[in-house]
């Protein structure tokens, strides 16, 4: 991924981030139809048809994207500075803000790159979140 990012990286432009930016907040803002079930029958969601609309594999693949922008912006030499050094920084604002319990359980397994995206912002967004009462319940 990184040999990838490293060929590719140099040629991506400021209106290609602002394209990957809508993606990625289209997909991770997208909450589990299996969450709008009772506990107990969220093991029938799929023969219910209450299937995410983005498959995992594209929420991964972009999550994986967000930490090599986070850790190799410095190869985007054709962005600006100011894009470059605030893209995940802006995604990760977007996609914690106003949050739901149901979007946080639908980004369990991408939580982790999101972390290595950018450490001190996902952290920040995450104490927002322990003292918001609606999100966690104490």
């Amino acid at each position: 991924r990184i040999d990838s990012w490293q060929k590719q990286a140099p040629n991506y432009q400021d209106r290609d981030l602002d394209k990957l930016q809508t993606v990625m907040l289209k997909v991770f803002m997208e909450e589990d139809p299996q969450y709008e079930l009772a506990k107990d029958n969220r093991m029938f969601a799929n023969v219910q048809g209450r299937n995410l609309k983005y498959s995992s594999e594209l929420r991964r693949g972009l999550a994986i994207s967000l930490a090599l922008v986070g850790n190799y912006n410095d190869l985007l030499i054709n962005c600006s500075e100011d894009k470059r050094k605030n893209f995940v920084a802006e995604v990760l604002h977007n996609v914690f803000a106003n949050i739901s319990w149901k979007r946080i359980a639908t980004l369990d397994s991408v939580l982790p790159f999101f972390a290595e995206a950018a450490p001190d912002v996902f952290l920040s967004e995450v104490e927002n979140l322990a003292d918001n009462k609606k999100v966690i319940k104490k």
